[in-house]
């Protein structure tokens, strides 16, 4: 699609937050049934999608409580062509939650423009999205929402977005009058149904996402709800548009009974045409490499949030202006303030006291000085400089008895006093110390940042890792709750295919990119394999080597299998080695142990 160029960012209308947790709102993504989705840019320039939650579920504490539980699956997820999540909070006045933005348009925008895809692109389609049900159904989550508005066409591969939150309003009051969750026409034939909800609800969306990639028009074509439920209950879906090589899977997927479908390994090892699963996630990434035309411009740029000044500034001006009216009447105002973290002014006491006019017209024109200094400057310096009188300021070398704080009886005799040296500033904490939700505790050294939340963190470092931090390339990537095989070839291959997406989105092709399309890459290759300790647990430590399309990445990963943690840091290099290495020598399980006794976190694991 050379020349095209979407945004899916919208303009934000009158009622919509200007901030959702840490993310300034700057428009509109879309809204459904659930709730708003928003764009939003925290403090370091990380561009999200912002889910708030409609205040009908909001106010159902079943549903909070399932939300909850359901964030800490989902964040798990660690998959190829799925949007990872970044944060959320279930217990805010509306929940939310926050997963990376996908640039590029909706496969229902692209479909609508191009028409069907080609047999090629469609097959790329049909192989990415069986991939991120793969990783889905790993997590124990089921997506139930498959459509095309879920499904982003971005610049290196499908995305799968807003998987499995719909599950979060099983059973609650808002569906137990018969509310079917999903929308119609992509609703699978068991939903209408009191049966058990299976993960073969996701591979017959996937069908229906397939057929209509292929066709251009919906399966069950338009209608009201209840003549689409109809339908899909009693018509065969029309396949007659997929290719051949595709269809046979295609009308597997879409058989009503769901014991008779295959399951999404099968679906993605049928796509590939490959025999062993692990070797299928590889087989994608170069598939994708080679294939995917879903191409777009640079998507046109985000509105910037509107800067806020802060409300220091007001008061120092208030101030000053105070001041100088009180200066007119020839007293000196002295204010103390003690003022909290996020700027708010909890007060101050004022001691009046006459004095002469000349003094306070010093004091005052001394205050506006340093205040336009410090409005000028958007950061504080690095280091203060040792203080000097002025020259300007002290002519002389012994203060007159009107500006001398303490005045004597005989001026002239007075010793000169040589200003007070300004306190030296408290020396900067060595580390900072972060607590997950669930209780991991580690230190941070200055300049690392956590983002997440629940089960699923990324710890940020200082330095650049390619063009993009919001997929924790470089950082200290982990979660907890799933068990890990770190030397079998199924989890490298998983491994390999998430980390060279991750690879190729982050960096820029080399100028000579054409030379390795067609060269032959090796598969993942085990450097090491040992035990270590980590927070007094046994760990299984791996250092898996891949080969990605135009550079190679080693990756490390540590395995806590007493407390089901993994810790992961892609593309590692020699020289940062030794701060990953620190920070994970501070890890503290202790707050994590507690709460495994506890039957609450047991339950939600």
């Amino acid at each position: 699609m050379p020349g095209e160029t979407f945004t899916r960012v919208k303009t934000a209308i009158s009622g919509d937050p200007e901030d959702i947790g840490p993310y300034r709102i700057v428009g509109r993504l879309g809204a459904g049934g659930m709730g708003v989705v928003y764009a939003g840019v925290d403090r370091h320039g990380t561009q999200a999608a912002v889910k708030l939650i409609h205040a009908a579920y909001a106010h159902d504490a079943e549903f909070r409580t399932r939300f909850a539980r359901e964030i800490g699956i989902v964040s798990r997820v660690r998959g190829l062509c799925t949007a990872r999540v970044l944060a959320a909070d279930p217990d805010a006045p509306l929940p939310w939650l926050a997963t990376e933005y996908v640039s590029g348009p909706t496969l229902d925008e692209l479909v609508s423009l191009r028409g069907p895809l080609r047999e090629e692109e469609l097959r790329s389609l049909a192989a990415g999205l069986a991939e991120a049900l793969v990783a889905i159904h790993a997590a124990e989550v089921i997506h139930r929402d498959l459509k095309p508005t879920n499904v982003l066409m971005s610049p290196v591969g499908p995305r799968v977005v807003d998987f499995g939150i719909a599950r979060a309003l099983d059973a609650t009051a808002i569906t137990r009058s018969g509310m079917v969750i999903g929308s119609p026409g992509w609703i699978s034939p068991e939903e209408y149904h009191d049966g058990p909800i299976t993960a073969a609800v996701d591979v017959y969306g996937w069908g229906l996402l397939v057929a209509y990639a292929a066709s251009g028009r919906p399966a069950f074509g338009p209608g009201r709800p209840e003549v689409l439920a109809l339908r899909t209950l009693s018509e065969p879906v029309d396949t007659a548009a997929v290719p051949g090589t595709l269809r046979g899977l295609v009308d597997a997927a879409l058989r009503k009974d769901p014991h008779q479908r295959p399951s999404a390994e099968e679906v993605l090892s049928g796509v590939m045409a490959s025999q062993e699963p692990g070797q299928a996630t590889i087989e994608l990434t170069r598939l994708l490499e080679r294939t995917w035309e879903a191409k777009i411009e640079a998507e046109r740029a985000w509105p910037a949030p509107a800067e806020r000044r802060p409300p220091r500034r007001r008061l120092l001006v208030a101030g000053l202006t105070a001041a100088v009216v009180l200066a007119g009447l020839g007293v000196a105002v002295a204010t103390t303030s003690q003022r909290l973290g996020d700027g708010t002014d909890t007060g101050a006491t004022a001691r009046i006291a006459p004095v002469s006019a000349p003094a306070v017209t010093s004091a005052v024109t001394s205050a506006v000085t340093q205040a336009d200094v410090s409005f000028a400057l958007s950061s504080p310096p690095a280091s203060d400089p040792a203080p000097s009188p002025s020259p300007s300021a002290s002519p002389s070398p012994s203060p007159s008895p009107s500006a001398s704080p303490s005045p004597s009886p005989s001026p002239s005799s007075s010793p000169s006093r040589s200003p007070k040296p300004k306190p030296k500033p408290k020396p900067k904490p060595a580390y900072v110390r972060f607590v997950s939700d669930r209780g991991i505790a580690a230190n941070l050294p200055p300049g690392w940042e956590a983002t997440g939340s629940a089960d699923r963190y990324c710890l940020l470092p200082p330095f650049t890792i390619g063009t993009s931090r919001s997929d924790c390339l470089g950082g200290i990537d982990f979660a907890r709750g799933r068990d890990y095989d770190l030397t079998s070839t199924s989890f490298a291959a998983e491994q390999s295919g998430a980390v060279c997406g991750l690879v190729s989105y982050a960096f820029e092709p080399p100028k000579d990119a054409w030379r390795y399309d067609e060269m032959t890459r090796p598969g993942p290759k085990l450097l090491l394999h040992d035990s270590v300790i980590v927070g007094g647990h046994r760990a299984s430590h791996v250092r898996w080597k891949y080969s990605c399309r135009y550079r190679t990445v080693t990756s490390e990963i540590w395995y806590v299998p007493d407390l089901k943690v993994v810790f992961f840091v892609d593309d590692m290099t020699d020289k940062h080695r030794p701060s990953y290495l620190k920070i994970l020598s501070t890890v503290d399980f202790s707050k994590l142990e507690k709460l495994l006794r506890t039957p609450t976190l047991q339950e939600t694991g």
